[in-house]
């Protein structure tokens, strides 16, 4: 008997009562799901805190060294600035692709083309990644 079929015999020979809990639990999950509503503002600081975080991570594994906190400083107002320091030139690239794939994931055809698209935006601010911005190998 394979462990699937175990475990559906096992179903089987479970109380009512437990049945009963298991169905009251799942229909409290589907309007919990159905009913989950978040107001536009708290969506927005959500996604921020997504943008901020996921560029911080990302960032630091090529050796940036700025912080959470630092990044989201770094990126209010980031229309206005041109950053000098290359971890903040990688921040403000990251950030920028991401918050544009996070706008229009669902327009995106990924394909080569659209990988090199990415690396150039990615190294845009980069000074010293002039020369193979948007210029990545594919094997």
């Amino acid at each position: 008997m394979t462990g699937t079929n175990r475990f559906d015999k096992r179903l089987t020979r479970l109380p009512s009562e437990v049945l009963s809990k298991i169905a009251r639990i799942d229909e409290i999950k589907g309007r919990w799901i159905g009913g989950l509503q978040i107001n536009p503002q708290t969506l927005g600081r959500l996604k921020r805190s997504v943008l901020v975080t996921s560029t911080g991570a990302s960032t630091r594994i090529e050796g940036v060294k700025l912080t959470d906190s630092e990044i989201e400083k770094l990126m209010q107002g980031v229309t206005a600035k041109k950053f000098t320091d290359r971890d903040s030139q990688e921040v403000q690239g990251y950030y920028e692709l991401l918050r544009n794939v996070f706008d229009s994931w669902k327009s995106i055809k990924f394909s080569e083309n659209t990988v090199k698209h990415f690396h150039n935006q990615l190294l845009k601010y980069v000074g010293k990644d002039q020369r193979h911005r948007g210029d990545c190998v594919f094997r």
